[in-house]
């Protein structure tokens, strides 16, 4: 507050705050897309995630080991984020690259209405923790377990034009980064700590990307 008087915050898909930030409604943006084709521009990854498996408790899978055998045959589609999202986008060209089928399949906008549908006993989905988080509370009948090998991950990125204040931009970095790791990644280690080696966050001194659990040990050293 001290150094900017008006703040709005806007949400919404990658591809909507990306249209935004194209016609200068947005000064920076938060998005997990790796192929936005922009030029000029500031690009900072402060918190990487990978994904997890989320389905209904009525659902018998193996205690371990969920293959994508299991969920192809299990009798429910798989609920996705549409691909003007990052997510969405990020999980089909997953698909693709390692040739994985899924023959029926539910495509949604949000993150909520996803877990809702799943919650309801509706599907199955691979998400991220940050969306498990966010609605924890609402959804007591979905189960999480690690996803099938290959581990999809996914990368967020602070965006700016480069005509936007570097001291300013710096600031929401290492604000984003706190707030990653304070909050989201220890959240997320609480219901998934089989995750604890495949977070991401960044070294603030160099920008370099380090595993979460480096960064605890290095905060446990200090202590």
């Amino acid at each position: 507050s001290s150094d900017v008087t008006q703040c709005t915050a806007l949400s919404g898909t990658s591809d909507h705050l990306l249209h935004c930030f194209k016609r200068d409604e947005l000064d920076v943006f938060i998005t997990s897309d790796p192929s936005l084709g922009l030029e000029d521009v500031r690009r900072q990854f402060f918190y990487g995630e990978p994904s997890l498996l989320a389905y209904p408790a009525s659902v018998q899978f193996p205690e371990s080991n969920i293959d994508w055998s299991h969920l192809r045959f299990c009798g429910l589609p798989y609920i996705g984020l549409t691909t003007g999202s990052g997510g969405g986008k990020l999980f089909d060209n997953f698909l693709l690259t390692h040739n994985i089928p899924i023959h029926q399949r539910i495509n949604v906008d949000s993150t909520a209405v996803l877990l809702e549908l799943i919650n309801e006993g509706m599907g199955w989905a691979i998400t991220r923790p940050a969306g498990i988080i966010q609605h924890w509370e609402t959804i007591p009948n979905v189960k999480l377990a690690p996803m099938p090998k290959p581990l999809l991950s996914r990368e967020l990125y602070l965006v700016s034009k480069k005509s936007f204040p570097f001291d300013l931009f710096r600031l929401i970095v290492e604000s984003l980064v706190r707030i990653t790791r304070e909050q989201l990644a220890k959240k997320t280690i609480e219901f998934a700590p089989w995750l604890k080696e495949d977070i991401y966050t960044i070294d603030l001194d160099n920008d370099k990307k380090i595993p979460f659990s480096a960064f605890l040990k290095h905060e446990e050293i200090i202590r």
